[in-house]
């Protein structure tokens, strides 16, 4: 049995970044890994100042050899089965058995992305088919674009990604736009296309060519999709927090401050539903990491 100032269930940015904060702040801290980041599908990071074009693997490995040379951060390569306590007594039981107390904790859990079920697709996420058009729309600048409709806010992301290129939405037997939304996705040049995707193909994780289920073909080179999303882990339920639903997908309820709605728990990163890239998972991380550390100085436990 262990026990530390804080628990941070979760190594992406958010969770690395808030260690950081109480590592410094002479706060022992302990950091489970269940190796479940968003960003280990992509290639590459950009729009990150300092980091732009390294690899999300990269990033993270030095961001944990760093943590580790502060005595007070320990790592813990496994998941959360059960967790529970008030506010300055938590205990988390860990996959392998063993038992971490803490006076705070922090979830950073992250989502994973439902993607659609089309062949061809999951090998490509995050190297031809991607999400964020400001990380990876440079890239395949003046390519033949696509966005996959999945929801409303495709058409949105469809005008958006034409800052790009050549943009075609696939509706892909879907509801069409409105008239007017229509109108306004021809005056940015975009084309729409009704018919279902049958499947993608293309050389290793490159996008070359979208084969409708009428046996049409399309070349493309990057197709863009937005979502939904699931929690990687029920550790908030767990511990009670509010659970509302999201623009893809359920997040946890934060304030200001990513104080959740349980005392002495916090939430950062993409669980909040306010992060939309690594930039925003590591300064919710510092604004989190800095709450806590106020909170234990204050003798708030």
């Amino acid at each position: 049995m262990k026990s530390f100032d804080a628990v941070i269930v979760g190594a992406g940015f958010a969770g690395m970044s808030a260690a950081l904060q109480i590592a410094r702040a002479n706060h022992t801290v302990c950091v489970i890994d269940a190796g479940l980041s968003r960003s280990r599908f992509s290639s590459r990071l950009h729009g990150i100042f300092g980091f732009d074009g390294d690899t999300p693997h990269g990033v993270i490995g030095r961001a944990r050899a760093q943590l580790l040379e502060y005595p007070n951060v320990t790592f813990m390569d496994d998941s959360v089965v059960n967790t529970e306590g008030r506010d300055g007594n938590f205990s988390t039981i860990l996959k392998t058995g063993q038992v971490v107390h803490s006076r705070k904790m922090i979830l950073a859990f992250g989502v994973s992305d439902v993607l659609p079920n089309l062949p061809g697709l999951y090998e490509r996420w995050g190297k031809s088919v991607l999400h964020y058009s400001h990380q990876q729309g440079c890239e395949f600048y003046d390519r033949r674009l696509g966005v996959l409709q999945t929801s409303p806010s495709s058409v949105q992301k469809a005008l958006i990604v034409a800052e790009w290129g050549q943009v075609t939405l696939f509706l892909n037997g879907g509801v069409a736009p409105s008239p007017d939304c229509l109108d306004i996705l021809a005056q940015r040049g975009v084309k729409v296309d009704p018919s279902m995707i049958g499947k993608l193909e293309g050389r290793g994780t490159e996008l070359s060519t979208i084969v409708f289920m009428n046996e049409r073909e399309v070349e493309l080179d990057a197709l863009y999709v937005s979502p939904q999303t699931k929690l990687n882990s029920t550790a908030a339920e767990m511990l009670g927090c509010e659970i509302e639903d999201g623009l893809c997908g359920p997040i946890v309820k934060v304030d200001e401050f990513h104080l959740t709605s349980v005392a002495g728990v916090y939430a950062v990163g993409d669980i909040t539903g306010t992060s939309r890239n690594a930039t925003d998972a590591c300064a919710e991380g510092i604004r989190a990491g800095g709450s806590l550390h106020r909170a234990l100085l204050c003798g708030l436990h």
